[in-house]
């Protein structure tokens, strides 16, 4: 059993993290993490879906019967608390998404051996999912009326139910909570629960990861750039022109773009959102890499500490880019990253039919162009090479204040994102499969 957890409360979920079969528990206000986890257990749905097809089997228990103990595939647990806090804070959220994927869980989940515990008020009676659940148990509630809406007689009660008292609609079976050792307190239940993640923790110790629930880690609240690369592991590993951008995922791992991939990479956001910090995070892993690189930086800005460091082949930092300052920097043979911050002041650059051409021979040179600049200003125009950089589609967005800012970099944002205060340290890459969130590190 694999165990999951939507807090909608307080934070009550929260102790179930010691277990060690427990992939995560994630609050409501962590709509990143949720959304992460929803994706993640629909995915496996369908997966398990192929599986037991392919296989002949009706439902997992067959699947489970008829198979090898290592191939196995093992029952999911998501417990929500508080259905009427998911209701207010995340079920409308990018147009019903989030609650789009639960009604799926709901409807397709229990065949496949993904289930469900919901707790919440009388709204859990009223609404459409009542429906969908097979089994019920009726705590004590705040006014004896509301136990017809979950389809008990409120006559046949008694006046007064005791904490953990609950019955079932369907024959009004009566049932007694048990609970763990230890204090009837959150905090002595929570207790309990520690003490026995740290027992069966040190149990399954040599459990394969293959066998155990997948992660869905939050991502560090501050990262210097040390303790980015260690993430990143060994950089010789990394293809020739990857450049690290930040830390992120289910698992936390290093991301940034592979330049030999995609040879234009454009970073667009607001003033003082962190667009500085994270070119100085991507030029630095290039040139750790013995990858040489121009620095263009027009305004003050931190890459112009970079100007002296090993494999710079130089610093331009005139307000006009002039060809004659350009050409000779680009012309060596050879691997070349050019980086260039707040790009919007070089839009009408003379230079611009350089960067143009630099452009067009990039993927074939093994080069590349990254840029940062204003959504707006690099967004405006349909002619120039700021226009030719956008045409390709591939980079970053730093607090994307409007639904119109992934036009900059081809993709659609979700409501969700947009419209955030701005603040440096997160930046959303887009990669094949949809935007990821990362973690951008602190320069030390």
């Amino acid at each position: 059993m694999h165990i999951y957890g939507i807090d909608c409360g307080s934070g009550g979920l929260l102790p179930l993290t010691a277990l060690p079969h427990c992939g995560a528990v994630v609050q409501r206000t962590q709509v990143d993490r949720v959304t992460r986890l929803l994706t993640r257990l629909v995915d496996e749905v369908t997966r398990r879906q192929e599986v037991l097809a392919q296989g002949g089997f009706a439902s997992l228990t067959e699947q489970r019967s008829a198979v090898a103990p290592d191939d196995r595939m093992p029952h999911v647990l998501l417990l929500l608390d508080r259905w009427e806090g998911y209701l207010s804070s995340l079920s409308e959220l990018d147009g019903g998404k989030l609650h789009t994927m639960m009604m799926t869980l709901l409807n397709e989940g229990a065949s496949v051996g993904v289930h469900l515990v919901i707790s919440g008020d009388r709204s859990l009676g009223s609404y459409r999912l009542a429906a969908l659940t097979e089994d019920k148990l009726v705590l004590r509630m705040a006014d004896k009326t509301d136990y017809s809406s979950v389809g008990l007689n409120a006559r046949t009660l008694p006046d007064s139910v005791p904490d953990g008292r609950g019955f079932q609609p369907d024959g009004n079976i009566e049932t007694q909570i048990a609970v763990l050792d230890g204090p009837i307190t959150g905090q002595g239940q929570a207790a309990a629960i520690t003490a026995l993640g740290e027992r069966t923790t040190a149990r399954d110790a040599g459990v394969p990861r293959s066998h155990r629930p997948f992660r869905i880690d939050v991502l560090p609240s501050r990262l210097s750039y040390a303790e980015a690369l260690r993430y990143a592991g060994d950089l010789s590993d990394r293809p020739p022109l990857w450049a690290l951008l930040g830390v992120g995922g289910d698992d936390l791992d290093a991301y940034g773009p592979d330049l030999s991939l995609t040879p234009v990479f454009v970073l667009g956001g607001p003033s003082r959102s962190g667009k500085s910090t994270a070119l100085v995070t991507m030029t630095r892993s290039l040139l750790e890499r013995g990858t040489p690189v121009v620095l263009i930086a027009p305004r003050v800005s931190p890459l112009r500490d970079l100007a002296d460091a090993p494999g710079v082949r130089g610093c331009l930092t005139a307000d006009v880019l002039l060809n004659e300052d350009l050409l000779p920097l680009l012309e060596q043979p050879g691997p070349l990253v050019v980086v260039m911050d707040d790009a919007e002041l070089h839009k009408e650059s003379r230079a611009a039919d350089t960067l143009k051409a630099y452009m067009r021979t990039a993927a074939d040179a093994g080069r590349a162009l990254v840029i940062g600049g204003g959504v707006n200003e690099l967004a405006a125009g349909y002619t120039g090479w700021h226009a030719d950089a956008r045409k390709q589609r591939a980079g970053a967005l730093i607090c994307p204040q409007a639904p119109t800012d992934g036009d900059l970099i081809g993709v659609r944002l979700p409501r969700s994102i947009v419209g955030e205060p701005v603040k440096p340290g997160r930046v959303h890459l887009s990669t094949p499969t949809g935007l990821l969130t990362l973690a951008v590190p602190h320069q030390d």
